[in-house]
């Protein structure tokens, strides 16, 4: 079994919470937001577990149990630049690389696991987790050929008229062939803003033949990240729901 290191992303300001604490503390259904991913993680049972956090690191750091690893982004300069902090801690002590992140509580166990699962039997280079929406706005489409291979993420911003019907999204949760991983990272371009994007990965490996798979999620609900009041209280009714 390949070895599995875990990298959640928490390093966000949450500044659309409007609130001075820390986004990864507020509660959903009686427990902080991190709880839910960290939950997640450690089910996984991964060789290795990395928590990347900046805006109020301390506080969060205080609200945890001081035995995970912690690396700080500062400054703050996008997913891909998030993930190469921790690439001191885990180059050359795994096979695989799963991305996740801090506000995004309602992924099943058994989703990763699939997802895991295709990663290794179709020996994909690049695994994203995707969800067919409704309702895509604000997303990054999956692209797709005639044949169904993934070809690229497209952010909302850049899609043509025909891009932005696509209503296959990427989470942004990636599972990646460990070494390629940290081979490409100091390869990828910035954006206009100066700040440096997993998707970006996903030409890299297009352009060299491997192997890209997009899984979509079996009820894209689970891809639902917090970034407000009103997605807090949406994921607290859908915990609800699957508690009933």
């Amino acid at each position: 079994m390949p070895t599995l290191a875990i990298v959640i992303l928490a390093a966000g300001q949450g500044t659309r919470m409007r609130s001075r604490r820390s986004k990864l503390l507020h509660e959903l259904a009686g427990r902080p937001l991190i709880a839910y991913p960290l939950r997640l993680a450690q089910a996984l049972q991964p060789a290795h577990l990395v928590l990347v956090l900046g805006h109020l690191a301390q506080e969060v750091q205080e609200a945890l149990e001081p035995d995970f690893v912690y690396v700080i982004q500062e400054p703050q300069l996008g997913t891909a630049h998030a993930v190469q902090q921790a690439q001191p801690l885990l180059q050359g002590r795994c096979d695989e690389v799963l991305v996740l992140y801090g506000d995004t509580p309602l992924l099943r166990l058994g989703t990763i696991q699939e997802m895991r699962k295709r990663h290794e039997q179709e020996q994909a280079t690049v695994t994203l987790l995707s969800g067919i929406v409704a309702q895509p706005r604000g997303y990054g489409r999956v692209v797709r050929d005639s044949a169904g291979c993934v070809r690229a993420v497209v952010e909302e911003a850049d899609c043509t008229a025909e891009q932005r019907a696509i209503a296959e999204v990427s989470s942004g949760i990636f599972l990646f062939q460990a070494e390629w991983l940290w081979q490409h990272l100091p390869q990828i371009a910035p954006s206009p803003k100066g700040e440096y994007y997993l998707p970006a990965l996903i030409g890299q490996a297009v352009a060299e033949g491997r192997m890209v798979l997009a899984h979509p999620a079996p009820d894209a609900e689970e891809i639902l990240g917090i970034n407000d009041r009103v997605q807090l209280a949406q994921a607290a009714a859908i915990l609800r729901r699957r508690t009933a």
